[in-house]
Parts: structure tokens; sequence; C-alpha cells
């Protein structure tokens, strides 16, 4: 199930680049029963890589992202507040799932996208990608741009229920990705 899917389930609005454009609230997030046991399940805990220049987001996403909160644990979160540093990341380590801000210095999220779309032979090649923005006014011709690098557009303020969901569309996509490889 894809993570549209589960959203549309869940009674989301997404525009033409795929943003959510409903706001959240608990009785939709507990609506969708939605098992979180297989995240983690064997030795495989879900890689993922979070660029931000911003220390405070960094720090949130950690906490959610905590075995001690028990909100999203079963992941293996690697920060960074310098995409210079994410590019050695990126070269040295494979993720399952990339977070990444759209205004950074140096190397917006756009350009890192597009480099690893062009790049064929790197071993992120397919990380599921997702630019966080603080941004409501990214323009809908920059927000085709990141959807046609093949990254997913969200807002830095989703609530814990659509980081969830992410993380459940990445494992699910991982574990389909592991069953058509061993038949």
């Amino acid at each position: 199930m894809s993570y549209r899917i589960l959203m549309e389930q869940s009674g989301r609005k997404f525009d033409g680049a795929g943003i959510d454009r409903s706001e959240s609230t608990i009785d939709q997030a507990t609506d969708l029963n939605i098992d979180y046991s297989f995240i983690g399940a064997g030795d495989h805990r879900l890689r993922v890589l979070l660029m931000d220049d911003n220390g405070a987001y960094l720090q949130q996403m950690t906490r959610r992202f905590s075995p001690k909160t028990g909100v999203i644990s079963q992941v293996q979160l690697t920060t960074c507040n310098d995409p210079v540093l994410g590019i050695a990341h990126l070269e040295e380590s494979t993720y399952d799932m990339l977070l990444i801000d759209y205004h950074m210095p140096q190397v917006d999220g756009i350009k890192l996208f597009e480099w690893l779309r062009h790049d064929r032979t790197h071993p992120n090649q397919e990380i599921f990608k997702v630019m966080v923005t603080a941004d409501p006014n990214v323009p809908q011709t920059t927000r085709l741009r990141i959807v046609n690098t093949g990254a997913r557009v969200v807002s830095k303020s989703m609530s814990t229920e659509d980081l969830r969901l992410l993380v459940s569309e990445v494992m699910l996509r991982n574990s389909s990705a592991y069953r058509r490889s061993v038949v």
C-alpha cells in the first residue's frame, strides 16, 4: 500500500504535486490502525539520513525517532546540518530514506536530489526521497521539479502519524523489493 493510498484512506487531500493540503486530526490518525511491528523486524532497522541546517528541527526529529519516546523507534537516524557532510554520508553508506531541507546553504535539496537522480550508479540511487520545507509558498514549478526527481514534498510541521506513514511506506517498499529479489 502506498503513502498516497494510506493518506487518502485517512481523508487527506493532495494537490497536483503530491503535497498534503488537509489538516491532521487525532481521529484520522487513530482510525488507520496500522501495525508498525514489522518495522525493524530481524536485523534491519530503517536507515534514515536527515539533512537540515536548522539545529532545532534536527533535535525535534531526533526526539521523534528516539527509542525512548517510542514514537518511531525502529529507525537508525543519521543527522547532519551541512549538505556537504550529508553528501559524504551518502557516498560512504547506503540509506533507506533521505529527508532533506528545501532551503540549505551551498547545496539545496533540489540540487542534491537531481544529482542522485542523474548518477545512475550511485548506491543510494533508489533511496526514498522526501523534501521537507517550512516554506508554505513553494512555487508550483518548484514543487513539480522536486517531484520530477522522484521525491515527496512534506511540511516540516507534519504530524507524527504522517511521519509514521512515510516510514511504513519505505518499509513496505523495502519488503516488496526483498520479496522480488528472492523469487
